[in-house]
């Protein structure tokens, strides 16, 4: 490694491209920040590979998966999970839009069912 890659940080050239915010109908008071926005970010390689591991160490365990969240949220957990429902579909459509590939519901898939794919915000 050069010493300029040891200085160096590797970021997005055009965030506009990977995150967006959502402005809360239904803001939230915690810790004494009032959350009135969520921002909504692509998650990078890195923070996908760790999401996967810790869904891999929860089946091992025979754990649930279902509150494990890609992390996409600038919120902590307990924001994401007192959202107003209505909130919450502003936040998951967002979501949605950043969601790479391999997560994306297949087209074919035309049951109620999550079809074994993890749903980024719950």
């Amino acid at each position: 490694m050069t010493a300029v890659e040891n200085q160096s940080v590797a970021r997005f050239a055009d965030r506009s491209r990977i995150e967006t915010i959502v402005k809360l109908e239904y803001p939230i008071e915690y810790a004494g920040k009032i959350w009135d926005a969520i921002t909504v970010s692509s998650p990078t390689v890195a923070q996908v590979a760790a999401f996967s591991e810790r869904v891999a160490e929860a089946r091992k365990l025979g754990e649930s998966t279902e509150g494990i969240r890609l992390p996409m949220f600038d919120a902590p957990e307990a924001v994401l999970d007192a959202l107003h429902l209505d909130d919450d579909d502003l936040v998951s459509e967002a979501a949605n839009r950043f969601l790479p590939r391999r997560f994306r519901a297949s087209p074919e898939s035309t049951s109620g069912s999550n079809d074994g794919n993890i749903s980024p915000i719950s």
